[in-house]
């Protein structure tokens, strides 16, 4: 179980954090995806389904070795979490 926290400063900063309630450690690793990137999505049986290039460079985190961010912050602040 996760839960997501959005945090908004009295100065109007926004902090966005997430808990990760997990019985046992997750691995995960630091992903930068820089701007101008290729990326290809799969579609089901593993066959490439849509691409496109990233707009804005972002910074997160993948599980398990996953190409793929589940939390995360672009350039421009937006920030996502895949709860």
């Amino acid at each position: 179980m996760c839960t997501g926290i959005r945090l908004t400063t009295t100065s109007g900063a926004v902090v966005h954090a997430r808990t990760m309630d997990f019985p046992e450690e997750a691995p995960c690793d630091v992903v930068m995806v820089p701007r101008g990137y290729a990326l290809i999505s799969m579609a089901p049986r593993g066959e490439p389904a849509m691409t496109w290039t990233s707009t804005h460079a972002a910074v997160g985190v993948n599980t398990h070795g996953l190409p793929l961010l589940i939390d995360g912050l672009n350039e421009k602040g937006l920030a996502v979490g895949a709860l």
